[in-house]
């Protein structure tokens, strides 16, 4: 195996796809039973669609709209004099600011509860299995990783999608060991002991989950490198769809997260 599996890359008891209301509730009270679990999330702010788009920035706004309101038609009814302007940037930034702050708040649940959070999308392939792993991949060789960094980016050629990640990831002469930031692992050759690669528990659970190692070996493969662009090509466009009610046959069930059903 090329990947020493570290202690907690083990195969999970819960994973919830999507961290909205359902999703972060249940899984956090996974966590909290004892259950290892992971939540699978894609957006850079945990809370889905209520806390990123729908029912909390949009309150922000109208918040602060109706305090713009009300120092512009009432005030002076009270005897306060003022002459408002609106800032519109900066009732942009206070409302990012509002969605970050609560974002923040689950991922300390997450982390006070031990929730793994994989960075991807996830769609239910048959039961007990969530297929993240094609996404996963091309995401990270095509250097597309949060803040540029470069853990996971297994390939010499970032910017390019190809299957690296998964020949980079099995590739026996590899040696993972845990790094000193807690769930970073660093892989050097077994030789020369040179450093190689950084990773995340979650790349590495490629190479270590039995289910998750198969897949990664398939697409791992020489004469898989077409079949690897054509399955990311149909994962991203699915998921780009995901919210599409114009296509035939295809809608959203509302349980925590996108969930992709063919009718």
């Amino acid at each position: 195996m090329g990947a020493t599996p570290p202690k907690t890359a083990t195969d999970y008891d819960v994973v919830v796809i999507g961290s909205g209301v359902g999703g972060c509730t249940a899984a956090s009270r996974a966590g909290q039973l004892g259950l290892k679990t992971a939540c699978v999330e894609g957006a850079a702010v945990l809370g889905g669609t209520c806390l990123n788009v729908g029912r909390i920035p949009s309150n922000a706004l109208l918040y602060a709209s109706e305090l713009f309101d009300l120092a512009r038609t009432k005030f002076a009814g009270f005897g306060i004099k003022v002459s408002p302007e609106l800032d519109l940037p900066t009732m942009m930034v206070q409302k990012q600011a509002s969605v970050d702050a609560l974002g923040h708040g689950i991922e300390f649940l997450f982390h006070k509860n031990k929730v793994d959070r994989p960075d991807g999308w996830a769609r239910l392939v048959g039961p007990g299995n969530v297929q993240v792993t094609v996404l996963i991949g091309g995401l990270r060789v095509l250097d597309a990783n949060a803040g540029g960094s470069k853990r996971g980016v297994f390939s010499h050629q970032p910017g390019k999608l190809t299957n690296d990640f998964f020949v980079n990831l099995i590739d026996m002469r590899t040696e993972w060991h845990a790094a000193a930031s807690d769930g970073i692992y660093e892989g050097h050759d077994r030789k020369t002991e040179a450093a190689r690669w950084t990773g995340t528990r979650v790349d590495l659970i490629f190479g270590s989950h039995s289910q998750l190692r198969a897949l990664a070996e398939v697409y791992a493969c020489a004469d898989s490198k077409q079949k690897f662009v054509n399955d990311f090509v149909t994962a991203w466009t699915r998921v780009m769809n995901a919210d599409r009610f114009d296509i035939a046959g295809m809608y959203l069930l509302p349980i925590a997260g996108f969930l992709q059903v063919k009718l």
